[in-house]
């Protein structure tokens, strides 16, 4: 029997220990290398496009470069998946290596070619109850807890997996029949829901509770993603959260994809794409969302707001930061110096 390509030594081309050994500068350079490989390496400014960029990096900070154009700051992970995380280079492309190690985890078809369509819920877990007499059936409706989704997924044979959420498999028929092109057979089971395909293309169907495959009809390419798909959920995720189960199962797809590629060249496609990608709202500020979901509370006024030390300024001196306050600002008299040159006009 032939070894399974994760077992091979061609799969473990970069581990951990490789990348805790790197320097900093070697970590820099993995990113720079992949963030501007059109320039190797070179800093070019992601607001304007200038490629002359000066260094202006602090003692013990992360490289910076000042723009020559706009001059506006540029770091390796400004503008990218990375921007506005305080955590260092390393442990970021340790993260992406963790993840590109762990393996539990466009128009389709054509005229002669067959694509698998079949769905799975996830998610929506309900515990049992601890006494067998108050136990209920969890697979029915009245007992569930309303957060329990249906992954669909249409599957083209030695191609590629599309996949989406949605509250029930009924309402994927849209999903399945737009991106699949005319003259495909279409190979599904039983279900209700896939009946309205038999009107738009040659439609497969297979009984699963009979046999996974009769010749004929087979969705064992489907099954198998939601196999790595629910092997996921219950030995790696734990958890799936409902809104973002879309974003597992594209994860799903990509593992499914890149099963038999070297964990190097996964991690430096997934960094390389990372850099080139836009900040996302769905991946900055996860924790600050709990502080906005409360309103900002009024500080109460206190003596040190009406009798300021000694070291502190007892009126506003007038800085644009300050205009409209109802209390003068406190800042120190060498801060307040300094900023008088700077912004404050005379008082």
């Amino acid at each position: 029997m032939a070894q399974h390509f994760l077992l091979s030594a061609g799969a473990r081309s970069l581990s951990a220990a490789k990348i805790m050994r790197m320097s900093d500068s070697g970590v820099e350079n993995v990113f720079l290398r992949l963030r501007w490989p059109e320039t190797d390496g070179k800093p070019v400014c992601p607001d304007c496009g200038c490629a002359i960029c000066h260094a202006c990096r602090r003692p013990a900070d992360p490289l910076r470069w000042r723009c020559k154009a706009c001059r506006r700051g540029v770091s390796i992970t400004s503008g990218t998946l990375f921007a506005w995380h305080k955590l260092p280079l390393r442990a970021c492309l340790l993260a992406v290596a963790a993840f590109c190690n762990e393996v539990k985890g466009y128009k389709l078809g054509g005229v002669g070619k067959a694509v698998e369509a079949d769905g799975a819920y996830c998610g929506g877990d309900v515990r049992p109850a601890n006494h067998k007499e108050n136990r209920r059936d969890r697979r029915l409706a009245k007992n569930q807890n309303g957060k329990r989704q249906c992954v669909v997924v249409i599957r083209q044979r030695d191609a590629m997996v599309t996949p989406s959420a949605f509250k029930t498999e009924g309402s994927a028929l849209a999903h399945v029949r737009n991106p699949v092109a005319a003259g495909t057979e279409v190979h599904a089971d039983e279900a209700n829901s896939w009946n309205d395909l038999h009107g738009h293309h040659v439609v497969r169907r297979i009984n699963r509770q009979l046999s996974c495959s009769d010749g004929i009809a087979c969705t064992n390419g489907a099954e198998s993603f939601f196999s790595r798909l629910r092997r996921a959920e219950t030995g790696h995720h734990h958890h799936v959260a409902g809104v973002y189960l879309a974003r597992y199962a594209q994860e799903g797809v990509w593992r499914e994809g890149h099963r038999r590629t070297d964990n190097a060249r996964q991690l430096r496609g997934v960094v390389g794409l990372a850099l080139r990608a836009r900040p996302s709202v769905d991946f900055c500020g996860c924790w600050q969302r709990a502080n906005q979901a409360q309103p900002p509370q009024p500080r109460p006024a206190s003596s040190a707001d009406s009798s300021p030390g000694p070291s502190r300024t007892a009126r506003c001196l007038g800085c644009a930061d300050c205009a409209g306050m109802t209390r003068p600002c406190s800042l120190s008299a060498a801060q307040a110096a300094r900023r008088k040159r700077s912004t404050c006009v005379p008082p």
